[in-house]
């Protein structure tokens, strides 16, 4: 993720993705549609392992295997996660929800998104 800022006192969170670059992405591992997602990363802590801002993704669905703990809140949209035991979770704009970390299974935007993000990775071995 880019490092905008990194700041030592409380900064501002942006509800905007104006003047900031995004990030493009396609998501790997790809199970049906064909997804691509923009992040406007608006702060990185020093040592790499917080970071937040606002994520975009267009209709599609992709394995995933979560190395680190992320809250969402989803502005627009709606998602469904579905973990590798077959339970499924459908969240809709104005919802928040963590993914922990090791959360194994599928994201799937069933209508585009847009979501507040909020990631603490762990350094290897915590």
């Amino acid at each position: 993720m880019s490092n905008p800022t990194t700041f030592k006192q409380a900064c501002p969170f942006l509800l905007t993705t104006s003047g900031i670059t995004p990030e493009h992405g396609i998501p790997s591992k790809i199970i049906g549609g064909q997804p691509q997602t923009k992040t406007w990363n608006q702060f990185s802590d020093a040592q790499q392992q917080f970071f937040c801002g606002i994520w975009h993704s267009s209709i599609g669905c992709w394995h995933v295997d979560y190395s680190e703990d992320e809250l969402c809140f989803l502005l627009k949209g709606r998602v469904v996660l579905t973990g590798v035991d077959g339970q499924k979770y459908t969240f809709k704009a104005g919802q928040a929800f963590v993914i922990p970390k090791g959360f194994k299974g599928s994201w799937e935007t069933v209508e585009p998104v847009e979501k507040i993000y909020a990631i603490y990775q762990p350094l290897s071995g915590e």
